[in-house]
């Protein structure tokens, strides 16, 4: 029992003067929930709390960033930025808390957190390169939501032309209706009976005066006879 542990123990003494050194470095990033309602934005797809952290994990393992980084803090110039890029992917390892768009505290829609860890040889490079990935992640997504502001202003006004063009055309087809059936929409039914009415009474006062007429006309001949 005791040699196992004291060979376990030498060995792992050993290692640690052996084995190169590797530190890491982490940079929290506060990552807003959106506060835009998907109802309003029909035209544009809209992304889950899941779906938003796989986004931004790839965005953040993306070519973009990582190869910026390398050409910024210049590491290892002799080699291609794209295999270096390649080389400082698995040194990452991204790390969220919460999932984003899931606050710890219920009902909270404020602030979320994503780690990113870099595990580098040397000290002040890993904490350099850490503060670097962050600041150009944050800038990077900084660009991508300003064009996505962009085309969400571009999608809204199609939208609103759409609804203006569709909205011209009913009342146009709503006038063309009105001037065909004038007389016998149902909001003029009170009107066409008020008219109906006066028109009878205007009748029965017509007949009145035939009436009258007719009397007197038969007087009239009455007395021609007589004469």
């Amino acid at each position: 029992l005791i040699t196992p542990v004291l060979v376990a123990l030498v060995a792992g003494i050993i290692a640690v003067f052996v084995l190169p050194k590797e530190y890491k470095s982490e940079s929290t990033i506060g990552v807003a929930a959106p506060t835009l309602s998907p109802e309003i934005l029909k035209g544009v797809s809209s992304l889950d709390a899941t779906e938003r952290q796989r986004a931004i994990s790839q965005h953040l393992l993306g070519n973009a960033v990582l190869e910026r980084v390398v050409r910024e803090e210049q590491i290892d110039p002799t080699k291609p930025t794209e295999e270096v890029a390649a080389w400082l992917r698995k040194r990452i390892s991204p790390f969220v808390p919460t999932p984003i768009g899931v606050s710890s505290r219920a009902g909270d829609r404020g602030v979320d957190t994503i780690v990113l860890g870099v595990t580098l040889n040397d000290r002040d490079a890993t904490q350099r390169i850490a503060n670097r990935l962050a600041d150009v992640f944050v800038e990077e997504n900084s660009k991508r939501n300003t064009e996505r502001a962009e085309n969400t202003v571009e999608v809204l006004s199609s939208q609103l032309r759409a609804s203006q063009e569709r909205l011209t055309q009913i009342e146009d087809q709503l006038r063309a209706k009105k001037e065909r059936y004038m007389g016998r929409l149902p909001d003029q039914v009170d009107a066409n009976l008020q008219t109906a009415n006066g028109l009878r009474n205007q009748l029965e006062s017509i007949s009145t005066q035939l009436s009258m007429e007719s009397n007197q006309l038969l007087l009239l001949e009455t007395q021609l006879e007589q004469m």
